[in-house]
């Protein structure tokens, strides 16, 4: 009966690794080091917006969700608004298809008017579990994208 220290495998490891260590080190290429240190310093020159969200000021990365939440909501009141001036203002042609807005634009209104009301008919703790859930499912999907990128993009 073999030790663990004799396996075949520990064997095949510790001969490929004395292998690898006998191996001269590889000299980068000439000027290589001058190219590294000039991209590295073109890039310390950056201004930070074009640098790394992780690399951006605190005040920056808290404010850019807060922006981007202010305009998305923004953008969809300015929508709703414009969807309703236009099905109560245009007529003719236009009829049929604002008809179909003004409905979307009602059920819209509706809900806005019912959220709060279902908000606080909710048993205390559901709604953390569903945002918990909602988060651990986005990261799967996020892990499960990266997986099909990696096996399906062409090795070159």
């Amino acid at each position: 009966m073999s030790s663990p220290d004799n396996s075949p495998t520990e064997r095949l490891e510790r001969l490929v690794g004395r292998a690898l260590g006998e191996q001269p080190l590889r000299q980068a290429p000439e000027g290589f080091a001058a190219r590294v240190s000039a991209a590295i310093a073109s890039r310390a020159m950056l201004p930070w917006w074009r640098s790394a969200f992780a690399h951006w000021p605190l005040a920056a990365r808290v404010a850019f969700p807060v922006v981007c939440l202010g305009l998305t909501a923004l953008t969809s009141t300015a929508l709703v608004r414009l969807a309703a001036w236009a099905a109560q203002h245009l007529g003719g042609p236009l009829s049929p298809p604002l008809a179909g807005a003004r409905a979307t634009v009602h059920a819209l209104a509706t809900l806005g008017e019912l959220a709060p009301h279902i908000a606080g008919s909710l048993p205390p703790g559901w709604l953390e579990s569903v945002l918990g859930i909602a988060i651990v499912l986005y990261v799967a999907l996020f892990g499960l994208s990266a997986v099909a990128y990696r096996t399906l993009r062409p090795h070159h």
